[in-house]
């Protein structure tokens, strides 16, 4: 073993004489001067802690659920969050909630409370859009903001015959009317949305959340949480875990982060099983197409964590694939622009060809390798853009349009093989 040492003393004695060389010639100024290196840290967990000393941003203390209210679109058609929120209740619990379309004003009180959660229950992008920009303005919702819950995941969305139960990613919109922050109540919502049967009534959700087995402290890991972060967190918690879902509640920070792992798996598994030749399920792109799955979703942590500081926690992949193992068997992987819109969108630069306004999520410039598979869906699969007529207009860049187009493409959309 060849020691260091030497070629340490020699490297001390070379600087030694470039020193002395340089006094010598007198070209060495003796102004002071220090390296400044810029690191990149979040003060959002040290803030969510100090506030919690001092009592701010904290959940309104209840030990039982509250009439509420529930907005739903102007159309009047309640659909699956809406049903599920207003059926979900505690044995023997008498709670009769207010039903609101868009176009109509939040009561005074309800149930005797000046306060009440107000659940938007809004999937559908320009509706929800359409409804934060006037609850902004001045008038009876911009005094309630702070009340409102927002509902981000949802079903599995290709497990659906429609998205009505999938709200996806809501946060470019929440982002825009200022609302995405640590004080507003969210729910990301893991579980199936029962619809009414022919009796009327509706059955218990379909909870995802799964054991992982142990950590290395003998606690259950868990995937697939249901969870919710704000000012009614715990009304929100209460009411859903009527149906048998295990509800986490947690910090904004936190729900974020659980958030976007959501919406990984959701854009990543669904967008590479939608380009197979044949039809395949999530649980079949997590056993068979894993590598690529992975690659992806490593190239997103990365763009989360130096466009909006979302660090994704350690055994996130166990996470993701151990929620498509677990319940993506019988979804089939598809992908089409209302699912875009709510899900892969959020990391590609689009418009809309009716001039709609697009919500931005700050990854616009989005990840290498999805572009590709996202220009491949468009060119070679016509599954998405304006070439089908639809709404989406993509900007996917040179480079992914490209290599959707390499004739070294094959099978796996890389040139190492045929599937």
């Amino acid at each position: 073993m060849i020691s260091s040492l030497p070629l340490l003393a020699v490297g001390f004695l070379a600087a030694g004489r470039a020193s002395a060389l340089l006094q010598s010639t007198g070209a060495v100024r003796t102004t002071r001067s220090s390296a400044l290196r810029a690191a990149w840290s979040n003060g959002q967990a040290v803030r969510e802690y100090q506030d919690f000393l001092m009592g701010k941003n904290q959940p309104t203390p209840l030990t039982e659920d509250i009439p509420s209210a529930i907005v739903i679109p102007a159309d009047g058609v309640a659909g699956p969050v809406a049903t599920m929120i207003e059926s979900l209740r505690a044995p023997g619990a008498e709670i009769q909630d207010v039903i609101i379309s868009t176009d109509g004003s939040p009561p005074d009180e309800i149930g005797g409370n000046a306060e009440y959660p107000i659940y938007v229950a809004l999937t559908n992008p320009d509706e929800l859009g359409a409804f934060l920009d006037m609850a902004k303005e001045e008038g009876p919702w911009r005094n309630r903001l702070s009340d409102m819950v927002f509902f981000s995941g949802g079903e599995l969305p290709r497990s659906a015959p429609t998205l009505s139960g999938y709200p996806g990613c809501v946060e470019p919109y929440l982002r825009g009317a200022n609302l995405a922050r640590d004080g507003t109540t969210q729910v990301l919502l893991n579980f199936a949305m029962p619809r009414a049967n022919a009796n009327g009534r509706v059955p218990s959700p379909t909870d995802y959340a799964t054991k992982l087995g142990p950590d290395a402290m003998g606690e259950e890991k868990w995937t697939g949480e249901t969870a919710a972060c704000g000012k009614w967190r715990q009304a929100a918690a209460l009411r859903i875990s009527c149906g048998g879902v295990r509800v986490r509640e947690c910090f904004y920070r936190d729900w974020r982060r659980a958030m976007w792992e959501r919406v990984l798996h959701d854009a990543v598994f669904g967008l590479v099983g939608s380009l197979r030749e044949d039809r395949v399920s999530i649980k079949e792109v997590a056993n068979y197409y894993g590598e690529e799955a992975s690659d992806m979703l490593w190239e997103a942590t990365s763009l989360l964590r130096g466009a909006l500081a979302v660090t994704i926690t350690y055994g996130f992949e166990e996470r993701i694939f151990g929620l498509a193992e677990a319940m993506g068997e019988s979804v089939e992987c598809e992908i089409n622009e209302e699912l875009f819109r709510r899900c892969n969108g959020v990391f590609c630069n689009y418009k809309l060809a009716d001039d709609t306004e697009v919500a931005r999520s700050g990854l616009e410039k989005g990840m290498r390798m999805h572009s590709e598979y996202i220009a491949f869906a468009r060119t070679k699969r016509s599954l998405i853009g304006e070439k089908m007529g639809g709404r989406v207009i993509l900007n996917l860049g040179k480079e992914a349009e490209d290599a959707a187009n390499s004739p070294m493409l094959q099978g796996n959309l890389r040139a190492d093989g045929v599937i």
